[in-house]
């Protein structure tokens, strides 16, 4: 920051680096992994720093059986409403990000059988509660928003078939 570099501009450059680890590894990498690739790609970068990011804070973000649906479910409101991956995960406040992360989670809810402690911890957020109050706030926009509403229906009709080729099938005799 001594050297001219605005906040925004550090945020930037750590969210492009994450973004590009994240591509890289296939998301198959743990937080750890991932803030010693920011780190040492910056220089010497303390955790304040770091924080600005958009990465989920906790190690569990990156794993769990439902990972790649869950990525999937993001990737797919990224294209949808024209906002990056980076931008959903993150915790920006502009409203076509809100709009993403509200309908990715929604999808995510419904068609996961995931807790909201388990969504929230992907999401990288310590409270459930947050996750909660995202997914209420998305059923919300779905009555007053026919357009929103028919994203959210096409994201979950496309998740739910994803679901159903990805869940582990019970073996029969």
């Amino acid at each position: 920051m001594s050297q001219g570099i605005s906040k925004q501009q550090i945020k930037q450059r750590i969210n492009n680096i994450i973004a590009w680890v994240d591509t890289e590894t296939q998301g198959q990498r743990g937080y750890d992994e991932i803030l010693a690739d920011v780190q040492a790609k910056l220089g010497k970068l303390d955790r304040s720093i770091v924080s600005l990011c958009a990465l989920p804070k906790s190690k569990e973000a990156f794993s769990g059986p439902h990972h790649d649906l869950m990525r999937r479910i993001v990737k797919s409101a990224e294209w949808r409403f024209d906002v990056t991956f980076t931008q959903i995960v993150s915790k920006r406040r502009h409203r076509p990000t809100v709009k993403a992360r509200m309908a990715a989670v929604c999808v995510q809810r419904a068609i996961l059988p995931l807790s909201w402690k388990e969504i929230a911890r992907w999401w990288g957020i310590t409270s459930h509660t947050s996750v909660m109050d995202i997914e209420t706030r998305a059923q919300v926009k779905r009555s007053e928003d026919l357009k929103f509403n028919d994203i959210v229906e096409t994201m979950m009709r496309e998740a739910s078939e994803l679901y159903s080729l990805c869940e582990p099938k019970e073996a029969t005799v």
